[in-house]
């Protein structure tokens, strides 16, 4: 039984996430760069960058599928693998495409569309853990 409460807690955790981190990204893209929007081609241009991040934040999210390695109670009650299964693919994912596509370039854009998803996610990594806590309490 508690193996399906928590399998429902991390599956409603990582929708939250989905949602909450496009939210945030497109309301980060909204006000950095609105202002640079004047014309018609430019309000196409942050159509495309809200698009782009939810088009992130899904990768993201499907990277941390591996959260459900900690169903398992060997990686839910060992801090170190409860991060890795937590954050190891996301972290990698942002690194990977950092290296060879950010060469120089839109770093904003990429920070914008990227800290959202990790902010949602880490509180919902120390939610995890607190609830982690209290079941072996």
């Amino acid at each position: 039984m508690i193996r399906a409460k928590m399998s429902k807690f991390l599956w409603s955790r990582l929708l939250f996430t989905f949602l909450l981190s496009c939210f945030f990204t497109a309301i980060i893209s909204l006000i950095l760069f609105y202002g640079n929007s004047d014309s018609l081609e430019g309000h196409e241009a942050l159509t495309l960058d809200v698009l782009a991040g939810i088009g992130w934040a899904f990768l993201l999210t499907i990277c941390s599928i591996t959260v459900f390695f900690n169903l398992d109670p060997a990686v839910a009650h060992n801090r170190f693998y409860n991060f890795i299964a937590y954050f190891f693919l996301p972290l990698v994912a942002t690194v990977t495409y950092a290296m060879f596509n950010l060469t120089g370039g839109p770093w904003l854009d990429y920070l914008g569309m990227t800290a959202p998803f990790f902010a949602v996610h880490t509180c919902f990594y120390i939610q995890f853990n607190k609830r982690i806590r209290q079941l072996v309490s």
